[in-house]
C-alpha cells in the first residue's frame, strides 16, 4: 500500500497516521463542528444586529411624523442621499408615477412625495442601474428584483402615515425614499411642487 492509501484504510478504522486513536479524531472531528457553529451564530448575530438598523438614523430611530404645519420628518433618513431636495407635493392626484433607477441609475425619482390618503403610487423602473427593487423598510410592501424597464408596482396608502422604502441592493448607496401620506391641506413651506410625470 502507498501512503494515501494507507491514510485512507487507517480512516476506515476511525484513526489516521499519527493519532492515537479514534476517539481523539471524534473529538477533534465534534471540536471542529463547534467552533463553526459558534463561528456562524455570531456572524449570524452581528448581521441581523446590522439589518436591524437598515432604514433607521444614526441612531437607530426615525421619525414617523409630521410638524406643527403638516410637513414630513424624515430625522436623518435622507442623510447621504443626494437626490433628494424636499418633499415633492403630489396631493389631489389620484395616481403618482416615481422612478425606479433615475438620476444615474441609483435612485428614486423623487426621492419623497407627499400624498393623500388612498393615492395610488406606481414605481416604474427606467432599465438603468441593474436589478432594483422596492422594500419597504418594515415590510408593508416589497416588488420583485428586476432591471426590466417599463416594470411596474403598485401600491394604494389608505393611511396617513410616512412609509420608508428602500432598493435593497443599493441602499448603503443612498438609494432610499419616502411615501408621505397626510389628510387635509398643509402649509406648503417645506415641500416643492412638481408638474413631471413619468410614463
Amino acid at each position: 500500500m502507498n501512503e494515501r492509501q494507507t491514510e485512507i484504510a487507517a480512516t476506515d478504522r476511525g484513526t489516521l497516521p499519527g493519532t492515537e486513536s479514534s476517539g481523539d479524531l471524534l473529538w477533534r472531528v465534534k471540536r471542529r463542528n463547534v467552533l463553526r457553529a459558534i463561528s456562524g451564530t455570531a456572524t449570524v448575530g452581528a448581521v441581523a444586529g446590522c439589518l436591524d438598523a437598515i432604514g433607521a438614523g444614526s441612531d437607530g430611530e426615525y421619525s414617523d411624523s409630521f410638524d406643527e404645519d403638516g410637513n414630513p420628518e424624515y430625522g436623518d433618513w435622507f442623510d447621504g442621499v443626494d437626490t433628494y431636495d424636499g418633499t415633492v407635493d403630489f396631493r389631489g392626484e389620484d395616481d403618482v408615477a416615481v422612478a425606479v433607477g433615475a438620476n444615474g441609475g441609483i435612485a428614486f425619482d423623487p426621492p419623497a412625495i407627499l400624498i393623500e390618503p388612498g393615492t395610488t403610487v406606481r414605481w416604474v423602473w427606467t432599465g438603468n442601474g441593474g436589478q432594483h427593487n422596492v422594500s419597504h423598510v418594515n415590510g408593508v410592501f416589497e416588488s420583485t428584483l428586476t432591471g426590466e424597464a417599463g416594470h411596474a408596482f403598485e401600491e394604494a396608502f389608505d393611511e396617513s402615515d410616512i412609509y420608508r422604502y428602500v432598493c435593497d441592493p443599493h441602499q448603503r448607496a443612498g438609494m432610499k425614499g419616502a411615501v408621505a401620506v397626510a389628510d387635509g391641506e398643509h402649509e406648503e413651506s417645506e415641500t416643492v411642487s412638481s408638474t413631471t410625470t413619468y410614463q
